[in-house]
């Protein structure tokens, strides 16, 4: 097996590259920068043992078929979509990208392209200390969404990056709320406060900071959980508005994977009016049909940002790549389980 990495201004062109130097039987490892300035994709092919130069053969005719009988190339791709819980407006738009780019041999690299064409991507779990930035995060989102566990999951991948995590909770008013939230911390070893409103938070908030008009500093971030909010509830609505402002942070939208497409679209535009542009998908696990996250960030510009991918605390998130998503939604691909095992065994690392 060896290794190498294309870097391209576009996903396409990248993959373009990628199949010149190495035929169609390279695998996509890794790719970063989508939705940037360029995008690279490190790629990795079988060194044939009579090949010294490990040059791979092209395949026959039926080969790649008969491995993968799904996979019968992008004329398949809109049925692909359907099954996937893709709108049918959505779709035709995709495969036209599709179309328009070229790409007619792997339906997965020909949706990843696509994506990169018409999303932008912005992962928190890349572990890269730039990832979580200076100001906090707030997370927010409806009922059920898993914004606590994703909070612990957060605090644990800033952890591996070189940060220092403090997790807070301003969900006080709901049996148990801060229960969870505290007994996820004491797992990670990291603090955890009951913050009871906006003054609160703001005091937590500066606090951490150099002076006390201060967001954070030095190596800290602070993980702020909200209490779910109703995203038509006016009301609720403006409280939580009060509370981001008085973090001074980023609001970042959790929403469960395989809900109705059109609520989740829409429950993404009220958020969105909060100042959120990006979320997180958890339970991509547990999912079959993921087209509504999807239109999470067609509803209001929002960035894919990661995906819940586990229950673990360390391994639980997957930066969302167009690579990374194009696999999960194609439900028929033998790598869409892979990647969620291939990326828990990354972090656990």
């Amino acid at each position: 097996m060896r290794l190498k990495t294309f870097t391209a201004p576009t996903l396409a062109e990248a993959q373009a590259a990628l199949r010149r130097a190495l035929g169609e039987d390279a695998i996509i490892v890794a790719t970063d920068g989508g939705g940037g300035k360029s995008v690279t994709i490190t790629a990795a092919v079988e060194r044939p043992d009579d090949d010294p130069l490990g040059l791979p053969e092209p395949p026959g005719p039926d080969t790649d078929r008969d491995r993968h009988p799904h996979r019968s190339g992008v004329g398949d791709l809109a049925a692909d979509l359907e099954r996937a819980g893709v709108g049918d407006a959505l779709a035709a738009r995709l495969t036209a990208t599709v179309a328009a780019l070229g790409l007619d041999d792997d339906p997965v690299l020909a949706l990843a392209a696509a994506l990169d064409d018409r999303y932008r991507f912005q992962p928190l779990a890349d572990r890269a200390p730039a990832s979580f930035g200076g100001a906090p995060l707030v997370l927010v989102g409806p009922p059920g969404s898993g914004k606590t566990v994703t909070a612990a999951k957060l605090a644990a991948l800033a952890t591996l990056s070189g940060r220092t995590p403090v997790l807070a909770s301003t969900d006080t008013v709901r049996a148990g709320g801060m229960a969870q939230l505290a007994a996820l911390a004491g797992v990670l070893g990291v603090a955890c406060q009951a913050l009871a409103g906006e003054d609160a938070v703001a005091a937590m908030v500066g606090a951490l900071g150099d002076a006390p008009d201060s967001v954070l500093g030095g190596d800290r971030i602070a993980i702020i959980d909200t209490q779910a909010t109703n995203p038509f509830d006016l009301y609720d609505m403006a409280k939580l508005g009060d509370l981001i402002a008085a973090a001074g942070g980023e609001p970042v939208l959790v929403v469960a994977a395989g809900g109705d497409a059109v609520e989740m679209a829409e429950t993404a535009d009220a958020f969105a009016a909060l100042g959120v542009v990006r979320f997180i998908a958890t339970r991509a696990d547990m999912t079959r049909r993921l087209g509504g996250v999807l239109g999470v960030a067609e509803a209001a510009g929002l960035r894919f940002a990661d995906a819940g991918i586990s229950p673990h605390a360390a391994s639980g998130l997957q930066p969302l790549t167009p690579v990374a998503l194009a696999r999960l939604l194609l439900p028929g691909a033998p790598s869409s389980t892979c990647v969620r095992r291939d990326a828990a065994r990354e972090f656990a690392a």
